[in-house]
């Protein structure tokens, strides 16, 4: 892999347990391993497989030692499967390899979540959001990554989001500049990326089967509506 391919991996396999459960998630292990996940992505960060030949791993090994020297990556040395997180700087690189507009959408987003709850401490479930729930998902990645939001969601799959600890930075950040929002060259290298580890969470056994990994919403902890402002209007009203 070249190095914006490495950085953006690291991305994905941090980004994928940050996703909600969907579906029939909660009646499997996937609660305790994105649990799990996200423990460790808070310290050590994620594994990144050394795959190929002994020539191409140790290649890759060389890439990630310069990457931890350009103050991209932390990582805990050479390994088959070496724990490496991205620096603050080197997630800012990813994210623009993939999405150059991908922060302040999220930001937008924040912004809206927070004006559709208005301090209450429900939810705003996914379908008061005027996009595709698989959309909305992928636009809150960043201020999920960044405390700007936190999402759940119900025994059905049902996503809902709230403000996190750090949403006012992000309402901070929020311009109604127009936006072309392109997606940026590793794009689809980051959505496949993403996708296998999904799939890989999904058949994940957990490791410690007491841990529940959290409990699903309920309907009544959610706010369900009919109206469904567009990004736009939260500068406008």
């Amino acid at each position: 892999m070249t190095d914006d391919q490495i950085l953006v991996t690291i991305l994905a396999l941090s980004d994928a347990p940050r996703l909600p459960i969907r579906a029939d998630g909660w009646r499997s292990d996937l609660p305790s391993v994105r649990y799990d996940r996200l423990r460790d992505l808070a310290g050590a960060g994620v594994q990144l497989p050394a795959r190929g030949t002994p020539a191409e791993r140790a290649r890759q090994s060389d890439r990630v030692h310069q990457l931890a020297q350009a103050g991209l990556v932390v990582h805990g040395g050479a390994t088959r499967s070496a724990w490496v997180r991205l620096t603050p700087g080197g997630e800012t690189r990813a994210r623009a390899l993939v999405r150059p507009d991908w922060r302040q959408v999220s930001a937008r987003l924040v912004a809206l979540v927070a004006h559709r709850l208005d301090g209450s401490d429900k939810w705003l479930a996914e379908t008061e959001i005027p996009a595709p729930p698989s959309e909305v998902e992928i636009d809150a990645l960043p201020a999920l990554a960044g405390g700007g939001l936190v999402v759940s969601s119900t025994m059905r799959g049902l996503a809902a989001y709230r403000p996190g600890p750090n949403a006012e930075s992000w309402l901070a950040e929020v311009n109604d500049a127009d936006l072309d929002d392109p997606f940026g060259p590793l794009w689809e290298f980051s959505r496949a990326a993403v996708s296998a580890e999904l799939a890989a969470l999904a058949v994940a056994k957990s490791p410690d089967p007491r841990e529940l990994g959290g409990i699903p919403l309920a309907k009544k902890d959610l706010i369900i509506g009919n109206a469904k402002l567009p990004i736009r209007a939260i500068f406008t009203e």
